[in-house]
């Protein structure tokens, strides 16, 4: 059964791009694949297309693909990437690397954990090493190496949500190892 929110995002989407000639087949097949999705995330995606996709030819139609990228990671992975980064470099700033702890008042507390709002986040530091992002002396290169990380593992996640496996299972120890040549 479709969610009514989603049913009249998918009608507006149609209305939004005549030149695809979506026919009501299509809008069933669209509900179907993006079911398994929050409908909140979806419209909230379908918005987003509506208001920003510059079609590409005269019958252009977003794709199922699109609709889930935009609702999965919550915009383009390039974009979304950048605001991990952005996320990772606050972090560096609160906490920064300090691998010991320290004690006050005779009681050990143990150092300031970096703190990420998505497993996303928090897998791709862990690739890379907090080590490395924080005491690197090429911070382009590690920013980089960041956003790759991040954006393969994104796409690795809206993969699982289309074959309908749970999004939360970002295992680090699955995580190749990326190389670290001539990173200081």
């Amino acid at each position: 059964m479709t969610h009514p929110d989603l049913a009249a995002a998918l009608k507006t989407l149609r209305l939004a791009f005549p030149g695809g000639q979506a026919t009501a087949e299509t809008l069933v097949l669209y509900a179907d694949r993006l079911a398994d999705l929050d409908p909140a995330d979806v419209v909230a995606a379908i918005d987003r297309l509506i208001n920003t996709a510059k079609p590409k030819y005269g019958n252009y139609f977003p794709s199922i693909a699109e609709i889930r990228e935009l609702a999965v990671v919550g915009g383009t992975t390039d974009g979304a990437a950048e605001l991990a980064w952005a996320e990772v470099l606050r972090e560096v700033r609160r906490v920064g690397w300090n691998n010991r702890g320290f004690f006050r008042d005779g009681v050990h507390h143990d150092p300031p954990k970096p703190q990420f709002s998505s497993a996303i986040t928090e897998a791709a530091v862990e690739s890379v090493t907090w080590r490395m992002i924080c005491l690197s002396e090429e911070p382009e290169r590690v920013r980089e190496q960041f956003l790759w990380t991040w954006k393969n593992l994104a796409s690795r996640a809206i993969k699982q949500a289309a074959n309908g496996d749970p999004l939360d299972v970002l295992p680090a120890s699955n995580l190749r190892v990326l190389p670290r040549e001539g990173i200081a």
